[in-house]
């Protein structure tokens, strides 16, 4: 039996998809792009922690809805730029 490594697991830490979440009241955010992460996601921040845009630049005001959570890191999908 061949077992094959999900290519975006990195050592010692097993990959899993994000959790995904209902939409619910709170769930439209305003935020700026911070910084670019590797795979080129944006990083923005608020109250709650870290969130992760893709398809966004650095210094981008970005409205956004929660899509998922993976860890402590929310994932997000641009409404408005």
């Amino acid at each position: 039996m061949t077992s094959e490594r999900d290519p975006r697991a990195r050592p010692g830490r097993p990959w899993s998809a994000p959790v995904p979440l209902a939409p619910g009241p709170d769930s439209t955010l305003d935020l700026d792009v911070e910084q670019l992460v590797p795979g080129g996601s944006g990083l923005c921040r608020d109250v709650d922690g870290i969130v992760f845009v893709p398809k966004t630049a650095v210094g981008d005001r970005v409205r956004v809805t929660i899509t998922g959570k993976r860890g402590g890191v929310r994932e997000a999908r641009v409404l408005e730029l």
